[in-house]
């Protein structure tokens, strides 16, 4: 019952986020998405782009209320809402729509991929 990032930081003293975030770094991805990567389970941060780390924060905790990724499950605070002003319930309708569209997200990711 212990969740995954408290096993990775006890076995590994580092977590996937900080080996991910260093990665991206290290393949000069833009700063946005080395620190989305980097702060992506922490709700409460409030630093440089915050809001791309809060948004994926977000879509991974909605995905896995649909059972899709191993985000822990939990409720996302209103407040976090707030602060990227979204709407909770355009957010849920949106990654339904992305769930009912994953054949043709499949299909173009393949086409891209050769």
């Amino acid at each position: 019952q212990v969740s995954r990032q408290l096993i990775e930081q006890h076995l590994l003293e580092i977590n996937r986020e900080q080996i991910a975030s260093a990665l991206m770094s290290q393949w000069s991805m833009p700063e946005e998405v080395v620190i989305a990567q980097r702060y992506q389970n922490d709700p409460t941060y409030d630093g440089e782009h915050s809001s791309y780390a809060k948004l994926l924060y977000v879509c991974t905790r909605l995905l896995r209320q649909q059972g899709i990724g191993d985000a822990p499950t939990e409720s996302i605070s209103e407040d976090v809402f707030d602060s990227l002003g979204i709407d909770r319930e355009e957010a849920e309708q949106r990654i339904q729509q992305v769930i009912e569209s994953s054949n043709e997200l499949i299909d173009m990711a393949n086409k891209f991929g050769g």
